[in-house]
């Protein structure tokens, strides 16, 4: 049988909250940038509001503009929903709330490429509402649920140890030269302070975003997480990229590439006295803090002097290559763990697509 989105469920959009409304206590407001960041700052809202854009733990949602998605609310309290996003309420005698989670996330994927919009994406409540999908019983919607929450699962657990191979690197650096963002611990290495800025050369791209080129041959460092491509080169270096504004994200590259305007990057003046691996290091940490420093309104960002004046705790040569060997080694079982998570997110893919084509 097949029925179509707004059939098997309510769609509410959240309300228009305007700067005004948000207070310093009150529900917070879920945006769709908390969505896409649990860690990132909630506004709040004292205002009265409609039940239907109150959410609850275990609430669907749904980003259908800027960037589409699908959450499950996990709380631990209340909160109220902004626009452009729906909550979503199932028709639990017709569809099983997990099953419809997992056709959700499907349909947003293949409905990627019917978004409307110059500046801002987003899918039209009419098409979004009458998008066809497949709906058997409940017994065995609940059967392909159960298949696809378990694939999910395993994604999961590998992402999580992803995430811990990533933490172990930031722990052996501060075991071994102690905690940069301004904590007490020392590490076990002899250290001298020293400004970063007498140890690296620390400078901005040129270009705006834009520039980038689809298929480009090199690299193009921007503020997002993710490089995108270019043909044109203006750094050949070991270096660490920090992003200048927004989340001042931090990546490590070595070879021909290019950055953006407000991106820095960041090299060793002599890697005799201080190697890159190390610079990476006590900046994949020392990132927290630049966060705090930021300025500015909507979008934030970092100054020159930041950075230049960041305190590094300097060790010896010897000890940097020892944490550099010791660090490699990680990354090479986080490359193996990124191979396996692919691999599982591809087997994930797969299930979906036999899942919502009757195959499963």
């Amino acid at each position: 049988m097949t029925t179509t989105l707004g059939d098997v469920a309510d769609y509410i959009n959240g309300a228009a909250f305007k700067q005004s409304d948000w207070k310093s206590e009150g529900r917070r407001i879920i945006r769709i940038q908390n969505l896409n960041d649990p860690h990132k700052p909630y506004n709040r809202t004292n205002l009265d509001v409609k039940d239907s854009v109150v959410v609850r733990p275990g609430d669907l949602l749904v980003s259908w503009s800027a960037s589409l998605g699908v959450y499950e609310w996990a709380g631990p309290d209340e909160a109220v929903l902004n626009q452009h996003i729906f909550r979503v309420v199932p028709r639990t005698d017709l569809v099983d709330k997990r099953y419809l989670r997992r056709v959700l996330e499907w349909s947003i994927e293949e409905l990627s490429d019917q978004t409307h919009g110059a500046t801002m994406k987003h899918l039209t409540r009419g098409v979004f509402l009458g998008w066809p999908i497949p709906l058997p019983s409940l017994e065995e919607q609940k059967r392909i649920a159960a298949i696809l929450d378990a694939a999910d699962n395993l994604r999961t657990k590998r992402r999580q140890a992803l995430t811990k191979l990533d933490t172990l690197t930031q722990a052996i650096f501060v075991d071994m030269f102690g905690d940069p963002v301004g904590s007490s611990r020392k590490g076990s290495c002899v250290t001298k302070s020293t400004a970063l800025g007498e140890l690296a050369n620390i400078r901005t791209g040129k270009l705006d975003a834009n520039a980038a080129v689809e298929g480009g041959e090199f690299p193009f460092f921007t503020c997002a997480a993710e490089p995108l491509r270019i043909d044109e080169v203006a750094f050949d270096s070991k270096a660490v990229l920090v992003a200048g504004n927004g989340d001042l994200n931090v990546k490590y590259y070595e070879g021909k590439f290019n950055a953006y305007q407000r991106t820095y990057v960041v090299d060793s003046r002599d890697e005799d006295v201080v190697d890159p691996k190390f610079l990476h290091g006590f900046l994949d940490i020392y990132v927290s803090k630049l966060r705090q420093e930021a300025i500015g309104g909507v979008i934030k960002y970092i100054k020159l002097g930041n950075l230049t004046n960041a305190q590094v705790s300097l060790p010896s040569r010897e000890d940097q290559l020892r944490f550099g060997r010791r660090t490699a080694a990680l990354q090479e079982a986080s490359v193996r763990a990124q191979d396996a998570h692919s691999a599982l997110g591809s087997l994930f893919a797969s299930l979906q697509q036999r899942a919502f084509r009757g195959e499963l």
